[in-house]
């Protein structure tokens, strides 16, 4: 999906993984879900909460985030978070 005409920052993370299951893209958004493509090694390191944890900060800063294969192979996660409308504040000190 595209940004809208407000502007924003887009990031795309890109691995050369096998890529997300068929249909799983929706699932990996679920806390303590574990891709299927997961080896033993790296499963055993998480407990399936760091993208729904990325998706509730992109979300609570007004953003979006998606997760794809790519055509070439691996998996994608796709982030776009808006400008906020008024710049924050540092305090001098």
């Amino acid at each position: 999906s595209q940004p809208d005409d407000h502007g924003g920052v887009e990031i795309e993370i890109r691995d050369s993984g096998p890529g997300f299951a068929p249909g799983e893209e929706s699932l990996v958004w679920d806390q303590f879900y574990r891709g299927q493509h997961s080896t033993l090694e790296a499963a055993s390191r998480g407990v399936g909460l760091g993208l729904p944890i990325c998706r509730a900060i992109v979300t609570a800063h007004g953003g979006r985030i998606e997760a794809a294969d790519h055509r070439e192979g691996g998996a994608i996660i796709h982030l776009w978070l808006p400008y906020p409308e008024d710049p924050p504040v540092i305090p001098n000190g």
